[in-house]
């Protein structure tokens, strides 16, 4: 998910997640979600341990920008027996 500046710090992110995560573990029955972040977007990063998903490792020169340079990933997920003891941890206020 992408918020412009007015909205980060907002909640609306973890508010969003929480329905996304919920519809995927709930209702799709995933088993999984996964989060490739750039590996110097600190604040994504942040984010993501904020809310409780687990690091998973760096991948060296997973892609290429559109300026030809390589660039690096960071991995993240959220796994199904995670997910309720997640929910009552990061998402209490938004349930």
């Amino acid at each position: 998910t992408w918020y412009g500046k007015k909205f980060q710090g907002s909640g609306l992110n973890q508010a969003t997640k929480l329905l996304l995560f919920d519809l995927c573990f709930t209702q799709l029955n995933m088993r999984r979600i996964q989060f490739s972040i750039d590996s110097d977007n600190i604040s994504s990063k942040k984010s993501m341990t904020k809310i409780g998903a687990k690091y998973e490792g760096h991948f060296r020169n997973n892609w290429v920008d559109q300026e030809g340079n390589s660039r690096d990933d960071d991995y993240y997920s959220i796994i199904s027996n995670e997910w309720n003891q997640i929910r009552q941890n990061y998402f209490l206020k938004y349930i």
